[in-house]
């Protein structure tokens, strides 16, 4: 039997529910986790997720109207210092109870398995 060849259409709705989930898997963690710095880490890690979904969206549009992908300019948006915590607040014993450590952990596997793919 032939396999099926995804058009650009199918690939990008694909591409856009794995994104929604992948933010909400991560607002999900962050509100789970009680350490400010871990919180805001996920919390940035949800709104990339988001980020990356309005840039299929353009795309899918793009293709839908005008039969064209879009071309981008950067890869990604460069992170901003401010989102992360000084240094000085970084340092120390980290304390994550089980469920912080099962959602840091399945959030690394599931942006290795992405970028895998890519």
């Amino acid at each position: 039997m032939a396999k099926r060849r995804m058009d650009a259409v199918d690939a990008l709705k694909i591409a856009m529910e794995r994104e929604k989930g992948a933010s909400r898997f991560y607002r999900q963690a962050a509100g789970m986790t009680e350490d400010p710095n871990g919180r805001r880490t996920f919390e940035w890690l949800a709104k990339e997720e988001s980020r990356h979904l309005a840039k299929l969206r353009q795309q899918l549009r793009s293709v839908l109207d005008n039969n064209k992908w879009l071309e981008w300019k950067r890869r990604t948006t460069p992170v901003d210092r401010a989102e992360f915590p000084p240094l000085s607040e970084a340092g120390g014993e980290i304390k994550m109870g089980a469920g912080e450590r099962d959602a840091l952990r399945k959030a690394i596997e599931s942006e290795q398995e992405a970028i895998a793919r890519a």
